[in-house]
């Protein structure tokens, strides 16, 4: 590849001067790069995915002229790099984003945690005070759903108390959106070739979407710029297949309650219970965004740390005192611990960059939600007949479902926050809804089992003999 040329990148790239520390995020395979005129090691080129990182750097560095081995090269999540750093940068350049609307590769459920407020202004707080921060947005059309992200990057930028524009460089549909505290900066930017393209002016600045603000707590951006039909049949959908669950779930309880007379069915128990565990865990991985770096690790790691906690949950349920204590401040003490269990993630420490203490911190701040959450399940079981094992793991996984189904009912149009209050009052509903198992347990009303002939709570009674 060869270096310089005219066009977008080659007139940004001007801007930075030898010398100056710069961060660009989203650097793919390095093509972009190939504009800078004086690559060093001054330059941060920043790229998530760790496979061509090292294919560019490792394998065959030639590929894209070695312009991985002239900059700094970092595998990892831009935000996340950014969020670790004490020095400030003199340029932070966020590469084009092409605008995808949903898929089934990239579901509506999909968070941009690149391009949300929280993001922008972690970018801000880390520039120099007359440094300079650029977005690039490719293959726009003056639509307002394309139109969205680049709309969303100027107005966080202008609220952050930055001189902010955008430019439409008139190439692939590209959107560069540009910020400066300092009005010389931003007049430099204003004499340079990249300002000659002329202002961008969005068709769709009036549509009520852009007046919904992508933020941590509302990443969805591809569900906002769904169209309202689109929205209209996916949310069809989720609410068909919930209702779908709860009918089965009805019915497992009604097959439940017909040996059991007037003792407790543990079905809907365990139906809420899959609920909980399910919102409960995504609702935590999606905020824990990407603190190890990968949005797939961080996954792994957090339900690593939630299992290995609720494993001990789990073995200490049976010497917690929780059937001694009134329903009330049962309940009450499931919906503190798993209320305490989302506050906590504000203590994440994102900034922190060594790996030991970061660990140390996700143990720590997971430890209590995946108490709490290990205990519900061996409580229940102790609670049951052995019998009806195999319904209440049935309602368990329908819950489960349940769980997912109220990602796109809840979390998509309400946040996060509001996805992550259905888990916690779900943990509430279990524990309203758990009894413990009494001292003298009276027979059940025997009932014709699948194969057994007539089956009691300890197994088939003596009088099948008799019978046969």
């Amino acid at each position: 590849m060869r270096r310089g040329g005219h066009g977008p990148h080659h007139e940004l790239y001007e801007l930075i001067h030898p010398g100056e520390r710069v961060a660009i995020i989203g650097v793919g395979g390095g093509g972009s790069l190939q504009a800078l005129a004086h690559p060093s090691e001054d330059i941060v080129a920043i790229e998530r995915e760790p496979a061509v990182v090292r294919y560019f750097t490792e394998v065959a560095p030639e590929d894209n002229g070695g312009i991985f081995l002239k900059v700094q090269t970092v595998a990892g999540d831009g935000r996340n790099y950014l969020e670790r750093q004490t020095r400030p940068f003199d340029a932070i350049v966020f590469e084009s984003a092409k605008y995808q609307p949903a898929h089934s590769l990239l579901p509506a459920s999909s968070p941009y945690y690149l391009y949300t407020f929280e993001s922008i202004r972690t970018a801000v707080d880390h520039l120099a005070d007359d440094g300079w921060i650029s977005l690039g947005f490719a293959q726009l059309k003056p639509k307002e759903g394309m139109e969205y992200l680049p709309l969303q990057a100027r107005q966080s930028l202008s609220s952050l108390g930055l001189h902010a524009t955008a430019f439409n460089t008139g190439e692939d549909g590209r959107i560069v959106v540009v910020g400066s505290r300092s009005r010389e900066t931003m007049s430099e930017i204003g004499r340079s070739a990249l300002a000659s393209h002329g202002l961008w002016r969005p068709d769709s600045e009036a549509s009520s979407i852009h007046e919904i603000r992508l933020t941590d707590a509302r990443p969805f951006a591809a569900w906002t710029t769904m169209k309202p039909k689109d929205k209209r049949s996916l949310l069809g959908t989720a609410v068909a297949i919930g209702v779908a669950c709860v009918v089965v779930a009805s019915a497992l309880a009604g097959r439940a309650r017909r040996s059991l007379a007037r003792r407790w069915n543990p079905v809907p128990y365990f139906l809420t219970i899959g609920v909980a565990q399910a919102t409960f865990a995504v609702a935590t991985c999606t905020m824990w965004r990407s603190f190890w770096q990968d949005d797939v690790l961080t996954v792994v790691r957090v339900l690593v740390w939630l299992i290995a906690w609720g494993g001990a949950g789990s073995a200490l349920a049976s010497r917690l005192p929780i059937a001694r204590l009134h329903p009330w401040v049962r309940i009450a003490a499931f919906v503190a611990v798993f209320a305490a269990h989302f506050a906590l993630t504000r203590a994440v420490p994102f900034e922190e960059p060594s790996l030991l203490r970061r660990e140390l911190a996700a143990a720590l701040l997971l430890a209590p939600g995946g108490l709490a959450m290990g205990t519900l399940f061996p409580l229940g079981l102790s609670a049951m007949s052995p019998r009806h094992t195999g319904l209440v793991l049935l309602a368990d996984a329908i819950g489960a479902l349940l769980g997912y189904v109220l990602l796109y009912l809840v979390a998509l149009p309400l946040g996060v926050p509001a996805f992550a209050t259905s888990a916690v009052g779900a943990y509430g509903v279990a524990a309203a809804l758990w009894r413990p198992r009494p001292a003298a347990v009276p027979p059940e009303i025997p009932t014709r089992g699948a194969s057994d002939g007539l089956v009691g709570d300890d197994g088939p009674s003596s009088s099948i003999a008799e019978v046969s």
